[in-house]
């Protein structure tokens, strides 16, 4: 799976594709291949594709939070591109939810980012430029806690909700 997200990283679709099948013959759950392979769907700009294989992924991480609050940013945001405005909404506050409830606040940062986005595909500007003000204290005291414990993480660097999931 880390050979998958790297390739993805690198917004190389084949190359994450080969390792999603290796990662499968590797015995590697099928339920997080197909939110990866989702994800990939996503970032390729398949965003029917993606909300569809995140559909059926999202139903079989039920019982893996992380997986699922993954899921749901991405279906969320292949939603948001599609325009299906609530609905990407509606994934977003879940995924939002489960982070919090497990603890990842820098993730939380990213799907209020998110909602951003949802505002802004709406067309409500200053909806979406209040989010983004407020993702990015977030994002900011989460870089600072993770260079605090001494990480060399690339988390918030780039802005992308892509790396955040790596970990």
């Amino acid at each position: 799976m880390t050979a998958a997200w790297i390739e993805l990283e690198r917004g190389n679709a084949r190359g994450c594709s080969e390792a999603l099948e290796e990662a499968v013959a590797l015995g590697a759950s099928v339920a997080r291949v197909r939110c990866l392979d989702g994800l990939r769907l996503c970032a390729s700009g398949s965003y029917a594709g993606a909300v569809a294989e995140l559909a059926g992924a999202i139903e079989d991480l039920r019982d893996d939070p992380r997986w699922l609050a993954n899921g749901l940013v991405g279906r969320g945001i292949a939603l948001a591109y599609l325009l299906r405005l609530a609905e990407a909404e509606r994934d977003l506050l879940a995924a939002q939810e489960i982070y919090g409830r497990i603890g990842e606040e820098v993730r939380v940062s990213i799907c209020v980012h998110n909602l951003g986005f949802v505002a802004l595909q709406g067309g409500d500007v200053p909806r979406a430029l209040a989010l983004f003000e407020v993702a990015s204290g977030g994002l900011r005291k989460g870089r600072a806690v993770t260079a605090g414990r001494g990480l060399d993480s690339r988390e918030g660097r780039r802005g992308s909700w892509w790396g955040w999931w790596r970990r």
